[in-house]
């Protein structure tokens, strides 16, 4: 053997003993690098094996297993790599994360399985719930509610991976099945509004002179109790969802501020300002005192109301002015002869106005003129619908009660005193006519005859 040859075999040797330790170190490095970026990248990785077990292998290859992660650090090097000058590549990262998150519905069968045979999920549930299973099937159950979930909870069972299959299996279909598991209803909340309140005596301006009466009476009603649907303030139902009401008499011409001389709290329908409870009694000018003693005075006054609901609220206070003429004292007998009294027609000043409505009721104001007291006579009045006439009142008093259809003249069958149907000088009283049901808003006529020979009529 020459010396060359036995160089060569040497250099043969120390080949064959380097190969084994290259091989180790390279088995080294490869273990190395899967620590470095499998195992220690492990927070970021996302269970989504892309060897799904959902996917038939059409291929010869067996199939030896499925990779178990996968790094979100590789998805965002592809994307630097395919474009260097994005500025996006996180974000695109994270969108790629999330949609390997959701389970892929498929219609092939999994490896392994011959049939491959859809299931429908049965029972709906009230969130958007796809579910993947290895026979694919995605069941999605909206639940109308006043506040849907918008977050779908995907859930994933995972199937081991089984051998080739040289034929894949029957299709399986997809559904989708929307199931309206609730109905949303909407209850409407009943309407609360104030109470309503309405002077209706004495009539805005009355002028109250020796010898009359002073009127005082309001109408007030709650409409969330008379109309809950609405809270309409109309049709007027005296008293209905009122607790109480408050009245104040101001003397407007005490001073630059009025002063209140005279207060009173009514509970009762109709609700009087002054004196009775459901049928209102007068203030005689002539007495010089309020019912509470309190002295009454020359000049402007005012009569303020507000009406306080079963609730606790309290309407808006309403207002009308009148004023009071007290008699004048008596002057000290002189021998200065006195000019005679000009004649004053006995009849000057006398109306029916101010027509009004409220329920099976209807009224207007007489008012008299300033020449003397008149005295109701007889009455003739008519009416537009079919409904008895049952009773009349004068300033809250009963004058007359019967039953009789339109129309109806009555000269006698009076009832109280005489000075019931009497009206002093200067002096206004609602003159009221209640009828078996309810009142219409028109197509009256009336016509009031007094003993002084004067007369009055109203109609609309």
């Amino acid at each position: 053997m020459t010396e060359d040859k036995h160089d060569d075999g040497r250099r043969r040797r120390a080949i064959l003993m380097f190969l084994p330790l290259f091989l180790l170190a390279a088995a080294g490095c490869y273990w190395l690098l899967f620590t470095n970026v499998s195992l220690g990248e492990a927070e970021s990785f996302i269970p989504a094996p892309l060897g799904s077990d959902a996917l038939a292998n059409y291929g010869k290859d067996k199939l030896p297993g499925r990779l178990r992660s996968l790094s979100i650090s590789i998805v965002k090097a592809v994307i630097r790599d395919r474009e260097p000058e994005g500025a996006d590549a996180d974000a695109r990262a994270a969108d790629v994360s999330d949609s390997l998150k959701s389970p892929v519905p498929t219609v092939t069968p999994k490896p392994g399985d011959p049939t491959g045979t859809p299931t429908r999920l049965s029972t709906a549930t009230s969130t958007l719930s796809p579910v993947a299973t290895g026979t694919a099937t995605v069941t999605v159950s909206p639940s109308p509610s006043a506040s849907p979930s918008r977050t779908p909870t995907p859930t994933k069972t995972d199937v081991p991976a089984a051998g080739p299959t040289s034929t894949p299996g029957p299709s399986a279909t997809a559904s989708k099945t929307p199931t309206k598991t609730a109905t949303a209803t909407w209850t409407p909340t009943p309407c609360k509004v104030p109470p309503e309140i309405q002077i209706v005596l004495p009539v805005d301006g009355t002028v109250y002179g020796p010898g009359s009466s002073i009127l005082g009476q309001a109408l007030a009603w709650d409409p969330d109790n008379v109309n809950p649907s609405n809270c309409a303030p109309s049709p007027v139902v005296d008293g209905a969802g009122i607790q109480l009401v408050e009245f104040e008499v101001e003397w407007v011409d005490a001073g630059p501020t009025p002063v209140v001389v005279y207060s009173r709290t009514e509970n009762t329908a109709m609700y009087c300002a002054y004196l009775g409870s459901g049928a209102c009694q007068t203030v005689s000018v002539d007495g010089g005192q309020w019912p509470d003693s309190s002295p009454i005075n020359n000049g402007l006054h005012r009569l303020r109301a507000k009406a306080k609901d079963d609730e606790g609220v309290y309407s808006s206070w309403v207002t009308v002015d009148f004023t009071i003429i007290l008699p004048t004292p008596t002057p000290t007998p002189t021998f200065t002869p006195v000019p005679p009294t000009p004649t004053v027609d006995p009849c000057s000043g006398i109306s029916l106005t101010g027509f009004n409505k409220g329920g099976s009721e209807a009224w207007v104001t007489l008012t008299n003129g300033p020449a003397s007291t008149i005295e109701i006579d007889h009455i003739d009045v008519s009416w537009g619908f079919t409904a008895d006439l049952s009773a009349m009142q004068l300033t809250g008093i009963g004058i007359w009660a019967g039953d009789l259809p339109s129309p109806v003249s009555i000269t006698t069958g009076w009832s109280g005193s005489v000075t019931d149907r009497q009206l002093g000088p200067n002096s206004s009283g609602v003159l009221k006519f209640t009828f078996e049901s309810g009142a219409a808003a028109s197509g009256y006529s009336i016509y009031v005859h007094f003993t002084n020979s004067c007369d009055t009529s109203f109609s609309n």
